[in-house]
């Protein structure tokens, strides 16, 4: 039995926090405007096949914000400010609900497009 040791350097540790902020920030821009356009265009927001998407955009904005901005802080800092149980759980239980979410939420959008394809 083999075991990989992983080193984080201050490199790889620098390195992952700008490419996530570079890729954070764009983000959360592009998901704002899609989400305002989406509420802004009447037709838009009441096509049945866009509220399952608004609702994706809003758990992936969430998880961008929430998640993402701890996990920042975490590498730019190397300690986690409120290392209380209670935070850790919180920190869990978000990171858990927005990616099961996520992916429950992609799951029914592809029944429902195949459905609205095929029927």
């Amino acid at each position: 039995m083999s075991s990989t040791l992983i080193y984080e350097t201050l490199l790889t540790r620098s390195i992952k926090f700008w490419i996530l902020l570079i890729l954070q920030i764009p983000s959360i821009f592009c998901s704002i405007f899609i989400l305002y356009h989406m509420f802004v265009s009447r037709k838009q927001r009441q096509l049945l096949a866009n509220h399952v998407i608004i609702i994706m955009l809003i758990v992936s904005l969430l998880s961008t914000i929430i998640d993402l901005s701890i996990t920042l802080n975490y590498l730019q800092n190397r300690i986690v400010h409120l290392s209380s149980s209670y935070f850790c759980y919180f920190w869990m239980y978000i990171d858990y609900v927005l990616y099961a979410n996520g992916m429950l939420l992609m799951t029914w959008v592809s029944i429902e497009r195949h459905i609205l394809v095929f029927s």
